[in-house]
């Protein structure tokens, strides 16, 4: 017997034409392996987004993912899957709009990594979730919790990240220590001539005391052979720390700092772009009265 399909009345089909679509309740119908094809797919009717849709996605390449609300006024426009992992964006924009006083999330992993608050002030890094409320602060706009690279120039070594880095690193007073020793990943060559650089730190400072309490120092070098040839430290403060850069005992390069109290230190880093960039970050603070490790 021919399945009993058409557009009359009477022309209704079994069950068993319907698979697992039959017996089930109106209220929560499950199809698998099926695809629903209509230009307005009612999800669900609650205010709570999480009750009205847990999922909804499209299957394989080419497929379209547009969410609206039933009165077509507020929608997400999102594009459509070009492969298995590229979402694309076609000729529209991507729009997305809070109602009310709320904020606007994004983020990975579960965790926020970049919020938009209901005025306007965006906070993004690792650390968003966690100092985000001192995002407008001083009557700032824009918070990045962590450095910033920046960079551009006549070549493309000009513009690769970390060239240029602001807010690489900030001290304040730490232990009993007359120095700061400050290690980073930067290898200084020891042994084998691996992550070798053109560049150095910039270092503002401050220090309370009666005049004599600004410094803004440049240590630049070449790190080559377990040694920093090339080697300039310059100061246009006040006062003179006795800030140093040093390959230490175990080949990596150090900075050294004045350590007391009151006393900080704002260092950027700088790497020139006739070498390939290499990842500078800091690895370990150590409080010592040795002049170097």
């Amino acid at each position: 017997m021919s399945k009993q399909v058409g557009t009359k009345p009477y022309q209704t089909p079994r069950n068993a034409d319907l698979g697992t679509m039959a017996y089930q309740d109106s209220n929560a119908v499950n199809i698998d392996g099926g695809v629903i094809r209509s230009d307005s797919l009612k999800v669900g009717e609650s205010d709570n987004i999480s009750s009205a849709l847990t999922s909804l996605r499209g299957i394989g390449a080419n497929t379209y993912l547009n969410i609206k609300r039933v009165d077509d006024e507020r929608y997400i426009d999102i594009g459509h899957w070009v492969s298995d992992t590229q979402l694309e964006v076609g000729n529209a924009n991507l729009y997305i709009k809070t109602q009310h006083e709320y904020d606007m999330y994004l983020g990975t992993k579960n965790t926020p990594r970049v919020r938009v608050s209901s005025d306007g002030v965006i906070t993004l890094g690792k650390d968003t979730n966690s100092f985000y409320t001192t995002s407008n602060n001083s009557g700032t706009s824009v918070h990045v919790t962590g450095p910033v690279s920046l960079g551009w120039g006549l070549t493309s070594e000009s513009r690769k990240g970390g060239r240029h880095v602001l807010g690489w690193y900030q001290t304040s007073p730490y232990g009993s220590g007359s120095y700061l020793h400050i290690r980073t990943s930067l290898w200084g060559g020891a042994g084998g001539n691996t992550q070798y650089i053109m560049g150095g730190f910039e270092i503002k400072g401050y220090r309370y005391v009666a005049g004599s309490a600004n410094c803004h120092q440049f240590i630049q070098f070449h790190n080559w052979n377990g040694e920093l040839p090339g080697y300039s430290r310059s100061n246009s403060g006040d006062w003179q720390p006795d800030n140093i850069a040093y390959v230490g005992s175990n080949g990596y390069v150090y900075l050294r700092l004045v350590n007391a109290n009151y006393v900080g230190f704002t260092i950027n880093l700088f790497q020139y772009p006739w070498y390939p960039t290499r990842e500078i970050s800091v690895t370990d603070t150590i409080s010592s009265n040795s002049l170097t490790l």
